[in-house]
């Protein structure tokens, strides 16, 4: 593990062995503890890291309710998302399903935190 720590924020950089492949080495870069958000995310900082991240995770103080998130989607019924949950509601996942530039985005949501990516289509 490595860390830089910066006024605005700290870069962490993280090995570990890849749980399904003992062979394969899994590197994790992260930015935390962003002090000034409209700083980090602007001009010095995007020439630096630029599309380096495809992954944002927040913690959320508050614990989020997740069956007023779930209800108010189906109730909506978007034709653009889908959504998706475990009986007990301890985390539910919503997918644009609309494809464009070769990507799709997804949101993650526990109870206190939420996670959010760009995914890549496959190749065929």
């Amino acid at each position: 593990m490595g860390v830089i720590t910066t006024p605005f924020f700290n870069y962490e950089f993280h090995a570990s062995q890849a749980e399904d492949d003992p062979g394969t080495v899994v590197w994790q870069r992260l930015i935390t503890s962003i002090i000034e958000p409209a700083r980090v995310f602007a001009g010095p900082f995007e020439e630096v890291f630029g599309q380096r991240f495809n992954e944002m995770e927040i913690a959320i103080q508050d614990a989020l309710d997740l069956e007023s998130i779930v209800d108010h989607i189906e109730d909506c019924e978007p034709a653009n998302l889908t959504i998706d949950y475990d009986k007990d509601l301890t985390w539910c996942e919503i997918q644009t399903a609309e494809k464009w530039n070769d990507h799709r985005d997804q949101a993650r949501f526990t109870a206190n935190r939420q996670q959010a990516r760009s995914l890549a289509k496959k190749p065929a």
